[in-house]
C-alpha cells in the first residue's frame, strides 16, 4: 500500500479539490501572500497524510506532499517537510516555492520551528536552533502558542495576552475579553491581530503603537498574518477568507466531504445506503444507484446482510472506497456541493457543475482537469466490468 501511494503520488491522480480530510492544526502564509500551507490532524483512518498549499488568489488547491509537520525558511519561500515513514516510501525533504521543486534531505534532518510550553511557572522558548530560554510567566493562560518567530523576537499568544520575548526579556501586551488571532514580525517590528478585527503594530524605529481597523468582523476559524504582504488568512468550515493591507475582502468558498460511516447493501446489490460517520442525531443518509453510479434521493431500502462477491466497499475518512480484492477501482466521494467519482488511472465522473471540485496531482503540483478524462456513469461501469 506504501509503494502505491508513493507511486500514485509521482505518476499522478485525480484528487478531489476539497479542504483536508481532518481540521487544520496549523497554517501558514508564504510566497510572498499568495500561498496558505495547511497541516491537517494526524488521522490513522487516512491512507497517508498531506501537506496542502492553496493559492490565494484563486482559491484553488495548488499542490499537495505526503507529510505530517512542516516549517517554513525565514523567508518563507521554502517549506521543509516531515515524512509520515509508516505511511508512505518517502523520507524528509523541502520544497522551493512557488515552483513546488522537491529536494531531499538528510533521513534524520528536520528544520525544527520555534516553541513554546509552560512549567513550575516558568515560560520556557525553544528555538529552532535548540537554544532554551526560560523566563517567568506572570500570567497563567489556558494555553499559549507561537504567533511568530523571527531572529530575537518571538510572539506568543496566551489567552487574552500576547508576550513578546526578545532575547531573555518579556513584555506584556494585555486586552480584557480579546483574543489575539495572529501576528507578524519584521525589521521595522510586529504586527498583531485582535477578535476585535483591530491590527495593533508597533515600530521600532519610533519606538510606539499604532492600530488599524479591518472594515468587516472577522469569523471563528485559524488564522495566519503575513508581514510582507499585509495579508491576513482565516480558514474555517467552508472557505479561505483573505484581508488585504487596504481591507479588500476576498471569500474563496471550498467545500467539505461528508464523512461516510455504516453502509448497507439493498436485497439486489445494486443500492447503497450509507450513514454519516459524524451525523448521529438526524442520521443523515446518502443512497447510492449502483446502476448509474450517481446518488439519488433516498427512498424505502431493505438491507441486506448479503454483499457483492466480486468487489467491496470500504467507508474512509477520503470516501467510499471500492476493491476488487487488494485493487483500488474506485473512490465515491459525496461533498457539500454534490458527488464525486474518481478513478487510480485519472478518470472522474461528476455534476457538470462540480468539475472544479477535481484536481490532478503530478508529483505534487495541482492543476486543472482534462475534460478528456471525464467518463459518464463511470462508477457503474467499473462495477459492470466486474460481472
Amino acid at each position: 500500500m506504501k509503494l502505491l501511494a508513493f507511486l500514485a503520488f509521482c505518476l499522478g491522480q485525480i484528487v478531489p479539490s476539497i479542504m483536508p480530510y481532518g481540521e487544520p492544526v496549523r497554517m501558514e502564509i508564504a510566497a510572498g501572500g499568495h500561498l496558505a500551507i495547511l497541516q491537517p490532524e494526524y488521522r490513522y483512518d487516512v491512507e497517508t497524510d498531506f501537506i496542502c498549499v492553496f493559492d490565494l488568489d484563486s482559491g484553488r488547491l495548488a499542490a499537495r506532499f505526503p507529510g505530517t509537520d512542516f516549517t517554513l525558511s525565514q523567508d518563507r519561500y521554502t517549506v521543509y517537510i516531515k515524512a509520515c515513514a509508516e505511511k508512505c516510501q518517502k523520507s524528509n525533504y523541502l520544497v522551493s516555492l512557488p515552483s513546488f521543486e522537491q529536494f531531499p534531505l538528510n533521513t534524520d534532518t528536520f528544520c525544527q520551528r520555534t516553541t513554546v510550553q509552560i512549567a513550575d511557572s516558568k515560560l520556557i522558548l525553544t528555538s529552532s536552533k535548540g537554544k532554551v530560554t526560560q523566563l517567568p510567566l506572570f500570567v497563567r493562560p489556558y494555553q499559549v502558542s507561537i504567533l511568530d518567530s523571527s531572529g530575537k523576537t518571538t510572539l506568543i499568544a496566551a489567552d487574552e495576552t500576547v508576550i513578546v520575548v526578545t532575547e531573555d526579556k518579556a513584555t506584556y501586551l494585555e486586552h480584557d475579553k480579546l483574543q489575539p488571532l495572529a501576528g507578524g514580525i519584521s525589521e521595522k517590528g510586529f504586527e498583531i491581530v485582535w477578535s476585535d478585527g483591530y491590527i495593533i503594530s508597533y515600530t521600532k524605529k519610533a519606538k510606539e503603537f499604532s492600530r488599524r481597523k479591518l472594515p468587516s468582523t472577522l469569523p471563528n476559524g485559524l488564522y495566519s498574518y503575513d508581514m510582507q504582504s499585509k495579508r491576513l488568512v482565516c480558514v474555517t468550515e467552508d472557505a479561505i477568507q483573505v484581508w488585504d493591507e487596504d481591507g479588500r475582502y476576498v471569500k474563496n468558498r471550498l467545500t467539505r466531504a461528508y464523512h461516510p460511516g455504516e453502509i448497507w447493501f439493498d436485497t439486489t446489490a445494486t443500492k447503497l445506503l450509507v450513514y454519516d460517520y459524524y451525523d448521529e442525531e438526524t442520521r443523515l443518509k446518502t443512497l447510492w444507484n449502483l446502476s448509474t453510479g450517481h446518488p439519488e434521493a433516498y427512498e424505502n431500502f431493505k438491507k441486506a446482510r448479503a454483499v457483492p462477491s466480486t468487489y467491496s466497499v470500504t467507508a474512509t475518512a477520503e470516501g467510499l472506497k471500492f476493491w476488487a480484492k487488494d485493487t483500488l477501482l474506485a473512490t465515491a466521494v459525496l461533498t457539500e456541493d454534490g458527488w464525486l467519482v474518481y478513478t487510480p488511472d485519472c478518470k472522474y465522473d461528476c455534476e457538470p457543475q462540480n468539475i472544479e471540485l477535481f484536481s490532478l496531482v503530478e508529483n505534487g503540483r495541482a492543476s486543472t482537469v482534462s475534460r478528456n478524462n471525464y467518463v459518464p456513469g463511470l462508477l457503474a461501469s467499473v462495477l459492470k466490468r466486474l460481472k
